[in-house]
């Protein structure tokens, strides 16, 4: 299973078993593999970084204690610590000086690097690579965007040209696009795929009320389709479908109580050669606020689908779904909110860094 780069996590957000350098050298410990994440938050710091800061992340399983300092070593470090302090012109001994960074305090110098080290910063730092996640049916970039908070570059494919989608996009049919990787080999580019095919088919909303009453009835179902491109693709993946009769494996159910959004928002998930734990359910504040067969209810949660009698607004649909770089309805109520990728993504992650470690 190739993954493009290890996985990055935002500070307070890496898994347990998984510390920095410092960390370890606090306890008493050394690691003895790579790093097998990376940990970036933001700092006021790192002005010249564009205001982040790593550190990585090392598996606490494969650690040794710190080897003591013997006598040996001790006049190793003195000999060492020594040949930094000798001026390279006088050959004298030199305290180190903080404003030359480690280098003799040659006077003659010392002064020219006070007056331009203030002006003259440079800061080396490790660029990170992200792995690629391939984002099929896109729509407006709800999971996509979840997928980017979770450590992800994300390419987008939709049919429909998304002018809001917030990512780089393909506009094309994703099983057309998707067979053309595959036959070209660029599928090897991607770490991931997400795929929600378009659910009208199977939905609760469309086998209920509305083809009750002789609508609907015309959308394709491209569960199966799509499943088998991706089982070809030999990549690990993820099916997302809301409630109803769609034909996949309910591995994982999120909810936005888990998230404390503010709608409801059943969403299924096949997962594809991964796995991970199910979360816990958590129950519902209340009912959903609006018209529901002749009655006005109140409650915590929106509508989030339609434009009828008692829908929410636009900006009450973004603040709900935690939605703001698009302000269509269409896109808003098709979305799946940021979180649940955003979910998906970290277990995803966690998954690799664990495989890598083992």
């Amino acid at each position: 299973m190739p993954v493009a780069a290890i996985p990055v996590y935002r500070y307070r957000h890496a898994p347990n078993g998984l510390a920095t350098f410092t960390q370890l050298a606090a306890q008493g410990l050394r690691p003895v593999a790579d790093p097998v994440a990376e940990l970036r938050w933001r700092s006021r710091k790192a002005r010249a970084a564009g205001g982040w800061r790593t550190a990585l992340l090392y598996d606490r399983d494969h650690t040794r204690p710190v080897q003591p300092m013997t006598p040996g070593r001790w006049r190793s470090h003195a000999a060492m610590m020594r040949a930094r302090r000798t001026c390279p012109t006088c050959r004298r001994d030199r305290p180190i000086s903080p404003k030359t960074r480690g280098r003799p305090g040659n006077p003659s110098t010392v002064k020219e690097l006070e007056t331009t080290s203030m002006t003259q910063r440079t800061l080396l730092r490790r660029q990170t690579v992200r792995p690629l996640l391939l984002d099929l049916y896109s729509c407006a970039g709800g999971a996509g965007t979840g997928y980017h908070r979770a450590g992800f570059d994300v390419h987008g494919v939709d049919i429909v040209n998304r002018t809001n989608y917030p990512f780089h996009l393909t506009v094309a049919d994703a099983l057309e696009h998707l067979a053309h990787l595959i036959s070209t080999g660029d599928i090897a580019r991607y770490a991931f795929v997400h795929a929600s095919p378009p659910c009208q088919d199977q939905c609760n909303l469309t086998v209920g009320t509305n083809r009750s009453r002789g609508w609907g009835g015309t959308h394709e179902d491209l569960v199966a389709p799509t499943r088998e491109l991706l089982d070809a693709t030999g990549l690990p993946y993820v099916i997302e479908q809301p409630n109803g009769r769609a034909q996949i494996r309910k591995d994982i159910t999120l909810r936005g109580e888990m998230f404390r959004l503010g709608v409801i928002r059943h969403r299924n998930f096949e997962l594809g050669g991964w796995s991970t734990d199910r979360p816990a359910h958590v129950p519902h504040r209340g009912r959903v606020s609006g018209w529901r067969h002749g009655r006005k209810h109140t409650g915590p949660y929106v509508a989030a689908y339609g434009s009828g009698g008692g829908k929410p607004t636009v900006p009450q649909l973004q603040a709900a779904m935690g939605i703001t770089w698009t302000d269509v309805r269409e896109e808003l109520t098709e979305a799946i909110p940021p979180a649940y990728g955003e979910w998906l993504g970290r277990a995803y992650l966690t998954h690799a860094a664990t495989a890598v470690a083992a």
